[in-house]
């Protein structure tokens, strides 16, 4: 069957948005495809390719601003509770 890899990072609001989505975007695409979960560092990825370790910290205050209003209103659309933590 084919297979859908989906690479997370828990550390990442994003890839915990997309983690309670990949199970029904599999179902949705095909039947029988299977989804590989592969766990990644981000912050090992961010170090390997000269990145902050966490790129919202280096945005403008505007677009730290949208950006955190726009995984908010995907947390709304999914119903995804969600808190960024204060550390």
């Amino acid at each position: 069957p084919p297979t859908l890899t989906f690479y997370h990072d828990f550390s990442s609001p994003w890839s915990y948005l997309a983690s309670l989505q990949v199970e029904a975007v599999a179902a949705a695409a095909a039947s029988g495809v299977k989804v590989e979960w592969v766990p990644i560092l981000l912050g090992a990825l961010f170090k390997e390719v000269g990145t902050h370790n966490t790129p919202i910290a280096t945005m403008s205050p505007a677009k730290r601003d949208y950006a955190t209003r726009d995984h908010a209103d995907w947390c709304r659309w999914w119903g995804a509770p969600f808190n960024f933590t204060s550390h």
